[in-house]
């Protein structure tokens, strides 16, 4: 026994250096291979020829690969929310990165198609953009054309038109900050610009045509009267109906913000506020648009048959 454990006394020097020289053979191993994965090599992902068209590796190409391998999937895992407006960016990044980088190469000319909840999200969110952009220029291009008739002038559509507009950008703007203060979200949803300007501006022309149709009806009752005397006697007038039916309307588009669906909530709210704005809106912009416009313009005329 004392044999023994002189024997393994005398090797246990060999034996430190045999484990320092393993410590530094790992460390070296681990440095080359942190090179290698910061490399350009360590992003590619190699497989051997053989190991290609072995029998084991076939289940993995069934599973990314068409039957006649010509089609192949790829998936890929997001780091952010991939229902965010960042994650919906970025998919749709990742697809024009691929196409552009096909170019050039023996995939020139491949479909490439990107899926998934964060491509749709993009996908949609486009479509409603150009869809809403084209439903507004044909919505009041179209209101313009009939203006014209009712109020028999060419000016006065343009003040209803512009007033709407101004009303409903308004609207949403106070709509984002009121959602964002007190649900907490930076943005509305995608189809809330689209149906609150739907109802906006088909509130705010009824409202405009009562106004002007009581404003030539004033005309033709008292001829005297000046176009600022007429207007401001036909909002005294219309003025108690309007506000009756923007709150009768608000009040029935407010009863949707208890449902808790996001859209019903931002479009209720938004209508509220642009039909609040539209009460005092319409009156004071029509006013004071007439009165510089027609009575400017008469005035002015006036003043070059004296001279």
């Amino acid at each position: 026994l004392a044999n023994g454990a002189g024997q393994i006394a005398s090797n246990n020097p060999k034996i430190t250096a045999g484990i320092d020289k393993v410590n530094s053979g790992l460390g070296a191993g681990q440095e080359y291979l942190t090179g290698l994965a910061d490399s350009a090599a360590g992003k590619t992902f190699y497989i051997p020829a053989n190991m290609i068209h072995s029998s084991s590796f076939k289940p993995a190409l069934d599973n990314y690969m068409s039957s006649d391998l010509k089609s192949t999937k790829i998936i890929i895992i997001l780091k952010m929310n991939p229902a965010s407006t960042e994650g919906a960016k970025k998919a749709h990044e990742i697809s024009n990165m691929v196409k552009k980088s096909v170019k050039g190469t023996s995939l020139a000319g491949s479909t490439v198609a990107m899926g998934g909840q964060s491509e749709k999200i993009y996908d949609t969110q486009e479509t409603a953009s150009s869809d809403f952009l084209r439903t507004a220029i044909i919505m009041l291009v179209g209101i313009g054309i009939a203006l014209i008739f009712v109020t028999r002038s060419v000016l006065q559509p343009m003040f209803i038109l512009g007033t709407l507009v101004i009303a409903y950008l308004t609207s949403l703007s106070i709509n984002q900050w009121i959602v964002k203060a007190v649900l907490g979200r930076s943005l509305l949803a995608w189809n809330t610009p689209f149906f609150s300007f739907i109802m906006i501006v088909a509130l705010g022309v009824d409202y405009s045509i009562f106004l002007m149709m009581r404003y030539r009806e004033l005309g033709e009752v008292n001829p005297g009267w000046s176009t600022s005397q007429r207007m401001l006697e036909a909002c005294d007038i219309i003025g108690t109906v309007v506000i009756s039916a923007a709150i009768i309307l608000g009040g029935t588009f407010a009863a949707l913000i208890p449902s808790g669906v996001p859209t019903l909530i931002e479009v209720a709210l938004c209508v509220d506020i642009g039909l609040l704005l539209l009460v005092f809106l319409l009156p004071i912009n029509m006013s004071a648009a007439m009165k510089i416009t027609y009575e400017g313009l008469g005035r002015k005329k006036n003043k070059e048959e004296a001279k």
